[in-house]
């Protein structure tokens, strides 16, 4: 019969590992990090509606506060910013007044170096949240999903390669707006391998496999069910996916799970993390600290079982903010106590 372990020999255990993560957390500041993907501007129009339009059955909202924040790959830059890491951005903007905003942005939220493709013809994106009484009514998006130039590729490889003495890690933050082609994707995975960098990818599902050979991948169980073809409704499935799509893509697979927490596929075998208890108040960008958090932590020598509790440390705490938002190390450090 299995005996549990008493209860000293796990508290020991705990101490040991929340030891070895605050270590980790440790080592953040200075890391050197590129996160390279397609780059988006969050606008808020926050409003309270008491009324009906007489032009439609539809409700009147009175527009009382508007907020900017940068999204999608610049997200993920945020958090990897406020993580005490040193973050160069790469990405496509406007040449509109939303790609200014969007610069002045990332320099508040401390992304220095940011090597930006402006475009006159494509407009920066921009996804505009419309919430009334703390409720997400309706979204608009202003976007162009054409993929980017060949120019515009050699760039940005050009730009890494000039910069790759100076990096620990590169993350990829893929959300499908034209930024990460096949050959910008594949030729950004065999640079860190060449270079002996790690790359982490977050991708979405129509462009997956264009990531095989990245040190990790990020996806979601919606992206997953979608590269696989069905629904993964039960644990069993859950497993077989993973780990076939580990060893076809050959890296490790980070699959996160939302309420469910987290299971890091490698080759050695199936781990699985469960979600940290927390009030959930916005899912937004949860993904994208996940990420950094998990890239981050990689960037300074954690195993990747490792890196994986601290993404659901980080993750756990930004869910518990309104909004697309980003965790700071102290908070970090504070839950891994």
């Amino acid at each position: 019969m299995k005996q549990s372990r008493p209860k000293k020999e796990k508290g020991n255990m705990a101490a040991v590992i929340s030891s070895k993560l605050l270590g980790v957390a440790g080592k953040f500041l200075g890391k050197k990090i590129a996160v390279i993907g397609d780059c988006m501007l969050d606008r808020y129009l926050y409003g309270d509606s008491e009324r009906v339009s007489q032009e439609a059955p539809i409700p009147v909202i009175d527009i009382r506060e508007e907020t900017y924040t940068i999204g999608g790959a610049a997200n993920a830059a945020a958090n990897l910013a406020s993580l005490g890491a040193k973050v160069s951005l790469f990405g496509v903007v406007g040449d509109d007044s939303e790609g200014k905003m969007f610069r002045i942005l990332c320099k508040e939220k401390g992304i220095l170096n940011v090597f930006l493709r402006v475009h006159a013809r494509r407009p920066t994106t921009v996804k505009t949240r419309l919430v009334a009484r703390g409720k997400q009514v309706a979204r608009f998006d202003k976007e162009v999903t054409d993929t980017i130039t060949s120019h515009d590729e050699k760039y940005f490889l050009r730009e890494l390669e000039k910069h790759s003495g100076l990096i620990h890690a590169i993350v990829i933050s893929d959300y499908a707006k034209g930024v990460l082609t096949p050959d910008l994707s594949r030729a950004i995975v065999r640079f860190g391998r060449k270079q002996n960098i790690p790359v982490i990818a977050d991708p979405k599902p129509g462009n997956f496999w264009f990531f095989k050979n990245a040190s990790a991948l990020t996806p979601n169980r919606y992206e997953i069910e979608a590269v696989w073809g069905e629904k993964l409704d039960n644990e069993k499935k859950i497993r077989e996916a993973g780990r076939l799509l580990q060893k076809k893509m050959n890296t490790t697979l980070l699959l996160t799970r939302g309420k469910d927490g987290m299971t890091l596929f490698q080759s050695s075998g199936a781990l699985h993390f469960p979600a940290v208890q927390t009030d959930v108040a916005d899912v937004a960008g949860a993904g994208d600290t996940a990420t950094a958090a998990f890239a981050l932590a990689i960037a300074s020598g954690a195993s990747y079982r490792h890196a994986t509790e601290i993404a659901l440390r980080a993750s756990g705490i930004v869910v518990a903010k309104s909004g697309v938002a980003t965790v700071s190390l102290a908070e970090l450090k504070s839950v891994l106590v």
